[in-house]
């Protein structure tokens, strides 16, 4: 049962207009802010930005005795003060493999090149996904290697970033010079995160979609944008040569949140994005994947 006391408890607040502040609501029914105190506290629980329902998109929308927002992932109901949590949607991507356009102008270990790529999916929590594929071997112009492995699943649907940093095995240690890529990936990472939880108000309560549409296109342009993977490996010691890297951000808008149209086939895959990475003398590669984005039926109620 809805109780004015326990939320103003749970707010750490002792008027209504201090709990209004604390929502940073304009409701003035006190009904309603209960609700949308709920709401948030729901929210909290599943993680809040970083959850299965990901960045808000809307105010929270009464009609009648019930409110719902809207989030990337999916809603959040209540009637009266029993809440449900709704996720809608959910991303998984898959790195189906890679073509060599034209191989390094020189070799040094072997006739053939021998790359390797590190392939990372950010989406802002401070724990990346990052991915070693290879060294294939006797590689050259024209030479396609179907991969086919899952990258993320189960995801948000928040902006993201897929980033790909190719390098030519000679005398260098992958291995390691993986490690050291995803430490560089972490910290862009980790200060996503932090621009998102400074700007707390991008999963306050009761802020409508634009203070969290403002902290979305301050981390797409910062950590996740694309142009930052020019400086993953500035300042690294590494062994092997580096061919280049590049990068490309997935749901900058909420409005885009869906499966991209296809752009092709790879080796009898469909592929909806595609990554070329030049490095000129270094050689030239294409990497191709797929991203879907799933919707996730509602759970069957009774007499539903």
């Amino acid at each position: 049962m809805l109780s004015v006391l326990k939320s103003l408890r749970q707010t750490q607040t002792n008027s209504v207009r201090a709990f209004r502040t604390a929502l940073s609501s304009e409701r003035t029914s006190v009904r309603q802010l209960m609700q949308i105190q709920l709401i948030h506290r729901r929210y909290t629980e599943l993680g809040a930005i970083d959850g299965v329902m990901g960045f808000p998109v809307s105010e929270v929308q009464f009609s009648g005795a019930s409110g719902v927002r809207h989030y990337r992932g999916g809603e959040i109901e209540i009637l009266g003060d029993i809440v449900k949590a709704l996720p809608h949607h959910e991303v998984s991507i898959r790195f189906l493999g890679f073509k060599c356009i034209r191989e390094a102008d020189h070799d040094q270990s072997s006739p053939r090149d021998e790359p390797y790529f590190i392939i990372s999916v950010d989406t802002g929590s401070g724990s990346p996904t990052v991915r070693k594929f290879g060294e294939y071997s006797d590689v050259g112009s024209g030479t396609e290697v179907g991969v086919a492995e899952l990258l993320i699943n189960h995801a948000t649907p928040n902006p993201m970033a897929v980033r790909v940093v190719a390098f030519e095995n000679d005398y260098g240690d992958p291995g390691e010079t993986a490690k050291k890529i995803q430490e560089e990936v972490v910290k862009l990472s980790q200060q996503a995160q932090a621009l998102a939880s400074a700007a707390g108000a991008a999963d306050g309560p009761g802020v409508g979609p634009a203070a969290a549409a403002g902290t979305v296109g301050a981390i797409a342009a910062g950590p996740l944008g694309a142009l930052v993977a020019a400086g993953i490996v500035t300042a690294l010691d590494l062994g092997d040569d580096f061919v280049g890297q590049t990068a490309m951000l997935l749901f900058e808008r909420s409005e885009n949140v869906g499966t991209p149209p296809p752009m092709g086939q790879f080796q009898n895959m469909t592929y909806n994005r595609k990554l070329n990475v030049n490095g000129g003398a270094e050689g030239e590669y294409d990497l191709f994947f797929d991203v879907l984005v799933q919707y996730i039926e509602p759970p069957v109620t009774a007499g539903g």
